[in-house]
């Protein structure tokens, strides 16, 4: 224990936690393979991410149709004879 009251193990203040589970290595080849893992997984969010992208595409889509035909039938509305074409 130094003069703070705080242990240290080989010079590093550990707060007086000593360690007993060592650092886990990994192979080289294991490092690859828990990578290729990782980017796996990255892959499947990412196509999750990209066909929910892609299905409110299409729903804004739809939406902008039914705006389309919305507004044609009012200005056909509006140009019904005994009209005045206007809106107020």
């Amino acid at each position: 224990m130094d003069t703070n009251g705080i242990t240290t193990q080989n010079g590093n203040n550990n707060n007086g936690i000593i360690s007993t589970v060592p650092d886990v290595i990994l192979s080289p080849s294991r490092q690859e393979s828990l990578s290729d893992s990782l980017l796996d997984s990255s892959e499947i969010n990412d196509e999750t991410d990209i066909e929910t992208m892609r299905q409110r595409i299409h729903e804004m889509e739809e939406e902008a149709e039914k705006l389309k035909q919305m507004q044609f039938e009012v200005e056909k509305q509006m140009q019904l004879p005994g009209t005045t074409g206007t809106c107020i």
